[in-house]
């Protein structure tokens, strides 16, 4: 009924990351996941793997994000819902060209359901769906960042925005943004 606790290898007030090189643990959390983004080439792809609550506010923020990431990565960036995406486009990203690096935030569930006749919640089994694509996208050597958004995933949002924002450098050829 319960997941097992992972060790974050950085915490910010109520973000929590994950899966990164043991190296950006000594950073701030802003230093790493600007690292992680730097890390995008021209050719790679960018996947935003949402495993938050799909709420108007939430799904804005996300599209914000992701046109902000590819202006200013100059590569495709899309977003992905789980665990809808894991029997589709899910596929892709662990079997197809390594050629995508994962941005997967989870976060905690504001309302939770047991699963009737099952020793554990709708939102175990979501966090547990979670867990294994990261996990498998890890075991497939894929570039793949876990954040942990917390119970205010809002928030964890908004970081990564500001985070976007001031990032110094960019991929070449990509356009500079506003």
């Amino acid at each position: 009924g319960r997941l097992p606790d992972d060790t974050p290898l950085l915490t910010d007030g109520h973000v929590r990351l994950f899966g990164a090189e043991r190296e950006m643990a000594r950073q701030t959390l802003r230093a790493a996941v600007h690292a992680f983004l730097m890390s995008v080439r021209p050719g790679d792809y960018l996947a935003v793997l949402s495993f938050l609550p799909q709420d108007q506010a939430l799904t804005a923020g996300l599209e914000t994000l992701r046109e902000r990431l590819s202006t200013r990565l100059g590569v495709p960036v899309l977003v992905s819902h789980g665990p809808q995406y894991l029997h589709s486009i899910g596929q892709l990203y662990k079997g197809g060209p390594a050629r995508g690096c994962f941005l997967l935030l989870t976060s905690d569930d504001p309302v939770d359901c047991p699963v009737p006749g099952a020793p554990y919640t709708f939102g175990v089994l979501k966090r547990a769906q979670a867990l294994g694509d990261f996990q498998a996208l890890k075991d497939r050597r894929r570039q793949v960042l876990r954040l942990d958004l917390g119970r205010q995933p809002a928030e964890g949002i908004t970081i990564l925005l500001e985070t976007v924002r001031v990032m110094s450098g960019r991929v070449p050829g990509a356009p500079v943004p506003r």
